[in-house]
């Protein structure tokens, strides 16, 4: 095994046809087609406002064209600064991916408590 240098990759999951690696960590995405050894970021959390959170589930959903989409589920965490007061918000996103082009096919995004936001439908 190969380490990654400078890497916070903590969830693998590979395609269903064994062709293509997706990586994950707390702010990054990473896609390897075990082919040729390309990579491509596609994820980065926001900056700005102090921010805690990241991806946190990979899974792949059926599309009736062969490998599936890519779904990412995401938290984000900013606490905005007020006189007074500091006030956490937490959004849940989960964004549709095609494979292997990782076109965004799609984003929810919910302000909530618990829970995690639905994979888009496909458009």
């Amino acid at each position: 095994m190969t380490p990654l240098k400078n890497s916070d990759v903590t969830r693998l999951l590979w395609t269903q046809d064994g062709e293509y690696l997706i990586g994950a960590g707390a702010n990054t995405l990473r896609l390897w087609n075990l082919s040729d050894g390309m990579r491509s970021v596609v994820y980065q959390a926001k900056s700005g406002a102090p921010t805690t959170g990241g991806i946190t589930r990979l899974w792949l959903e059926p599309n009736g064209r062969g490998r599936g989409d890519l779904c990412v589920a995401t938290t984000e965490v900013v606490r905005y600064d007020q006189p007074g007061q500091l006030r956490p918000t937490l959004t849940l996103s989960a964004a549709r991916y095609q494979l292997p082009t990782l076109q965004r096919l799609g984003l929810n995004t919910v302000q909530a408590l618990e829970g995690e936001a639905a994979c888009p439908s496909a458009r």
